[in-house]
């Protein structure tokens, strides 16, 4: 189910119900694709904006990413649910060749812990790719 929401995104043909349409929100690091509001998006932009600077001075990350990290975040279980890797998870995290993304079930402040949760293993992942 992962490779195909990375197809569709990739291809920029993912759909929500007809009536909902897709907005994109973009920082420097971050660029997110979510049928929630633009102000509710724009807060979690500025949220992971503030997590990742956390990581760059607790352990020393320099610089932007070579691309910025998706993050899908859908308004409604409904629309997350043919999306979604297990019952449990609102949130996950899908490394890909030219982007990482975190994708959401919705734009919930419940939601943040366990997309940071998500947005960790891409750090980790991409400490690791780092160092080699």
């Amino acid at each position: 189910m992962r490779p195909l929401l990375l197809m569709l995104i990739a291809a920029g043909t993912l759909r929500a119900a007809p009536a909902d349409s897709w907005i994109r929100i973009h920082s420097a690091n971050f660029e997110l694709f979510t049928t929630g509001s633009e102000r509710t998006g724009r807060d979690l932009i500025q949220y992971f904006e503030q997590v990742r600077g956390f990581f760059q001075k607790a352990f020393g990350f320099d610089g932007a990413a070579v691309h910025p990290v998706r993050i899908v975040a859908f308004n409604s279980d409904r629309e997350y649910l043919p999306y979604r890797p297990s019952e449990v998870a609102d949130a996950y995290f899908q490394p890909g060749f030219e982007h990482d993304y975190i994708v959401m079930k919705n734009l919930a402040g419940n939601i943040y812990p366990m997309a940071v949760h998500e947005y960790t293993h891409l750090i980790l992942r991409q400490t690791r790719t780092a160092i080699g």
